[in-house]
This record gives C-alpha cells, structure tokens and sequence, in this order.
C-alpha cells in the first residue's frame, strides 16, 4: 500500500431523498393495528443470533424509528427450524 499525504478537503456528503429503515413499514404497520401482533421477519434457527441483535436493535431505536410516546413490543420465537420475529403496538 503507497501512502500519499497532503492537505485537502474531503468532499461533500451526498444527500439523498431515500431515508428510513426497511423495518420503518413494519413498525408503521403495527402501529396502524394495535394490539395485534405483526410478522416481521424470519431466520433459520443457525442464524437466530442475527434475529435476536435485529430485535434488539429496534427495541433500543438503533434500527427503525419507532415515533415518540408509542409503546412497541418486539419478541422473538422459535417456529419449527426457524426463529421468527413479531411486533405489536400497545
């Protein structure tokens, strides 16, 4: 690897119109039926841990936005061979 130094500028950020998580429509969904549990999302049972620090992710509001004063319940269970994720707006 060549190392190249000088002053300069980085460039400027792209911004882009596109915004949002692909879990934002599954939260709105929930939101929109409340008290009734949503199928999110689904996973083999080898890669459950994946599921379970997606699940986590969102519960924390590091992944999807979940709109102020909306309690969301997010779980996470085995079906078969296979680990499902489900949300639910109370």
């Amino acid at each position: 690897m060549d190392i190249d130094i000088s002053l300069n500028n980085p460039p400027e950020k792209v911004h882009t119109e596109r915004g949002g998580s692909k879990y934002d429509k599954a939260i709105q969904t929930a939101i929109d039926n409340p008290n009734e549990w949503v199928e999110v999302a689904s996973t083999t049972v080898e890669n459950r841990s994946s599921m379970y620090s997606t699940a986590s992710a969102i519960r924390g509001g590091r992944l999807g936005t979940i709109p102020q004063g909306i309690n969301l319940q997010v779980i996470c269970r085995r079906v078969d061979e296979r680990v499902v994720m489900f949300m639910k707006s109370l």
